[in-house]
């Protein structure tokens, strides 16, 4: 009798628990995504500003120019600071990259263009 109470509080927590994460699987799914970062939400490599550098193919001064913000009409470049080392997640890389574009995603302020007026 024990046993079978036992087995039964085990079987209800189980369900509880694939309930809990069926609900949680369905919210996730749910989240919007831009659609040119899919594929960018699960790389987890880990740049550092000498590997930045030869990809952008420039000094590792202006690597950490752009992660301090003072390189004029780029957005500031996302950075992970370990101490006063710092390196770069490829997916922010990558979408760093995109958002800088010359007539890309973004404009060259880190905003979306803005349509310009008809002329008449």
């Amino acid at each position: 009798m024990l046993r079978e109470r036992h087995e039964s509080a085990h079987d209800r927590i189980q369900q509880t628990l694939r309930q809990s994460y069926r609900t949680l699987r369905d919210r996730l799914s749910r989240i919007a995504r831009p659609p040119f970062l899919a594929g960018l939400l699960f790389m987890s490599e880990i740049l550092t500003a000498k590997d930045v550098a030869a990809e952008l193919r420039c000094s590792k001064a202006q690597v950490y120019k752009l992660m301090n913000g003072s390189v004029r009409n780029c957005t500031v470049l996302p950075h992970i600071a370990l101490g006063r080392k710092r390196v770069i997640r490829r997916s922010s890389l990558e979408a760093w990259k995109l958002l800088n574009e010359v007539g890309g995603m973004g404009s060259s302020d880190g905003h979306l263009p803005l349509s310009s007026p008809e002329k008449r």
